[in-house]
């Protein structure tokens, strides 16, 4: 008898088990099935890669913001050379400005953007890189290590702040989408809250929607 009963409490944990995973499995599947949503973008977010790829990585961050500042180190170079070069990943990168400081570098950033996308990334890393609160001596300086940049006009961008509309409009944007969950960072794929600790959490969620292992 008390055979039959553990035997009868084996069966049930075990019907139970497969109920739970294969509920887990239908909700997977129809969720990747679904047609992506896409947020509602602004024309004057970073772009980078491919217009019509896929997948459409969207990354919120203050330059100044520690957390951003390590993750980004992380997510954006394996990004570019996985998914951005290939075509299969557009990037839009949401400059905000809100820490001591960010107003200035968001401004010299998107400045360097403006003038060669290409440097971006270069320029970015140099700032990403530096510990403590770059002196718009140091945004200069890691410009000149750049070809194609008009040094003066960065100058006056840093001093007036050309962008500073820009990025004002970019925390309205986000912190709207997110209420009062906004947070720096913040990544979406596809319109899809990712990880902002992990660039292998963001591999496998491109991957799934890209049909892949």
């Amino acid at each position: 008898m008390y055979g039959e009963i553990m035997e009868g409490k084996k069966s049930l944990a075990l019907a139970t088990f497969a109920t739970i995973f294969f509920v887990f499995f239908l909700a997977s599947a129809i969720h990747f099935a679904q047609p992506q949503r896409r947020l509602q973008l602004q024309s004057h977010f970073l772009s980078f890669g491919n217009a019509n790829a896929p997948v459409e990585v969207v990354l919120i961050e203050d330059f100044q913001c520690t957390n951003c500042r390590i993750f980004s180190k992380k997510l954006i170079p394996q990004l570019q050379k996985g998914f951005i070069d290939s075509g299969q990943v557009r990037l839009m990168i949401v400059p905000v400005a809100f820490l001591r400081g960010s107003q200035m570098v968001g401004n010299a950033a998107c400045e360097i953007y403006r003038q060669n996308t290409q440097n971006f990334f270069p320029y970015l890393y140099s700032i990403l890189e530096m510990e403590g609160e770059p002196k718009p001596a140091d945004l200069l300086r890691f410009a000149r290590r750049l070809r194609g940049i008009d040094l003066d006009k960065l100058q006056e961008c840093i001093d007036r702040g050309c962008h500073s509309e820009e990025l004002h409009k970019n925390l309205d944007w986000a912190q709207q989408f997110m209420g009062a969950q906004f947070r720096t960072p913040a990544l979406y794929v596809n319109g899809d809250a990712g990880s902002t600790y992990s660039f292998e959490a963001v591999k496998h969620q491109i991957e799934l929607i890209l049909g892949g292992p």
